[in-house]
């Protein structure tokens, strides 16, 4: 190149980043009027709302994280971001759950050859009952032996607890008869984890069947117990029992100090033997 001539060049630029777009379907956006959403790597993080709802982002290739909020409730989902790429990300509601299932499942469809991307953020309902299985057992079993378990994607756990068809429940509403729990000595404890109540739209409620061996409930001598992930364990208020003395089923419901917990771990534990529960249901409220 000479001074003062003109030489004629020619530059080509690449991209080799990778862009990402969100957008909401018209239900979901009129299901959660309070809504955003953010793509998060380690160099940082992007938030797509107000103004930069419908804005594209770009991201270095490699992993992210989407983080989807609506009300309370927060998802996040990973993704591996490749270069040159345009994602175009649809965020709809999960269909309504299946009753007998904690339905708070995560389902993504992903189309990588036309870069579009569903995100379904998960109805927010939970719908977990354990009925202790659907075979009657001929003879008591320890819970630590018990394989039939109603809900087969949480954890049970315990000791002097066992399976037994013996004085099955009854006199309340959606009482399943067979199979249930008894509590055959003082210390005897059963828990339930596994549950994931994090994305719960509401407050999660908690429910049982229970009967003892006196026609009465003693609120001091069966305590149910709540804990995120397995640090402390938080007692739940149980009032004092109201049934009549010729009633030995009753239903308990608990509404109040259960967590939005990704592993919620519920905690029975007898204070005196004779106890016995069944149903146990842990939903979400109306």
């Amino acid at each position: 190149m000479s001074v003062g001539k003109q030489s004629e060049a020619s530059v080509s630029c690449a991209q080799t980043n990778a862009g990402v777009r969100i957008s909401y379907t018209d239900d979901f956006a009129a299901a959660h009027p309070v809504r955003s959403a953010s793509v998060r790597q380690i160099e940082g993080i992007l938030n797509f709302e107000g103004d930069d709802a419908e804005r594209t982002g770009y991201f270095l290739p490699g992993s992210a994280t989407l983080v989807v909020t609506a009300g309370e409730a927060q998802y996040e989902q990973e993704l591996t971001l490749e270069a040159r790429k345009l994602y175009l990300i649809e965020i709809d509601d999960t269909p309504e759950p299946t009753s007998g299932r904690l339905s708070v499942s995560i389902t993504v469809s992903t189309d990588v050859t036309e870069e579009q991307v569903q995100i379904l953020f998960p109805s927010g309902r939970i719908d977990y009952l354990e009925t202790m299985g659907a075979a009657t057992v001929s003879t008591a079993t320890q819970v630590a032996k018990f394989t039939g378990w109603s809900y087969a994607e949480a954890e049970y756990a315990g000791a002097g607890v066992t399976v037994s068809a013996q004085n099955p429940s009854s006199a309340y509403v959606g009482a399943s008869g067979g199979n249930n729990l008894t509590f055959n000595s003082s210390g005897a404890y059963f828990t339930i984890s596994g549950l994931n109540a994090s994305l719960a739209s509401s407050a999660p409620v908690l429910q049982f069947g229970c009967a003892n061996s006196e026609q009465g409930y003693k609120p001091g001598e069966l305590t149910v117990s709540v804990s995120d992930g397995g640090g402390t364990f938080t007692p739940l208020i149980i009032g004092d029992d109201a049934r009549p003395a010729n009633k030995r089923w009753a239903q308990i419901t608990l509404s109040d100090g259960i967590p939005h917990a990704k592993n919620l771990i519920v905690r029975f534990e007898s204070r005196a033997a004779g106890y016995q529960i069944d149903d146990i249901a842990l939903t979400t409220a109306d």
